[in-house]
């Protein structure tokens, strides 16, 4: 998502001490607060909280969501970024995350028991697949958003080509992403006219 050049992204053993790391830290602490969630949300416990403490339960597990993919993000990105530059991402996607925690204990809680009677086991596998589906899908769009607030990728233009200026700073950008020696410089040309419909843009390397 950061485009970051080839012949400066890290080698294979690198990528995964990093991916090892973060397994160690940031899933474990996933789990943590998911399951802090679903003892806040259930009943079952046996533990009556009172509404104060649901409630300090609630923003401490949210806060803890954002505070995670904080540092996922920075973890999982092979630049200089600050915490500023991915605080709107880890916000955005652990305030959903969040509300995803909560639906999925509700549903756990309140409607899964229901449904193992129709389907058996294998309504706990779809739930298992959607929420992970969906986590996915929240982080994407919040690293994406870190991106495009970072490098000021807006406003684009949705149809008849680029059209802004930060249309021609992605073009650049994606050509860049494909340099393998550092030596290689890129240049990109948007031609408009006669021209546009069979070749909307010309990339020049040396």
């Amino acid at each position: 998502m950061w485009e970051i050049r080839c012949h400066e992204r890290p080698a294979l053993v690198e990528q995964i001490l990093r991916s090892l790391r973060v397994l160690a830290t940031i899933g474990v602490g996933l789990v943590l607060t998911t399951l802090t969630s679903g003892f806040i949300t259930s009943s079952s416990s046996g533990v009556n909280l009172g509404a104060a403490r649901r409630v300090g339960g609630y923003v401490i597990s949210a806060a803890l969501d954002v505070g995670l993919f904080v540092a996922a993000f920075r973890m999982l990105t092979d630049r200089e970024i600050t915490v500023r530059d991915v605080l709107p991402g880890a916000l955005f996607s652990g305030a959903v995350f969040f509300l995803l925690q909560q639906l999925s204990a509700f549903i756990i809680a309140r409607h899964l028991r229901s449904a193992q009677s129709t389907y058996g086991h294998f309504a706990t596998v779809i739930t298992i697949l959607w929420w992970f589906y969906l986590q996915s899908l929240i982080t994407l769009l919040g690293a994406q958003l870190n991106v495009v607030l970072k490098e000021r990728l807006h406003p684009r233009s949705v149809a008849d080509g680029p059209q802004t200026d930060a249309d021609r700073r992605v073009l650049q950008v994606y050509a860049e992403e494909r340099t393998y020696q550092p030596q290689e410089r890129v240049r990109t040309e948007v031609r408009h006219g006669a021209t546009a419909s069979s070749q909307p843009g010309h990339s020049d390397r040396r």
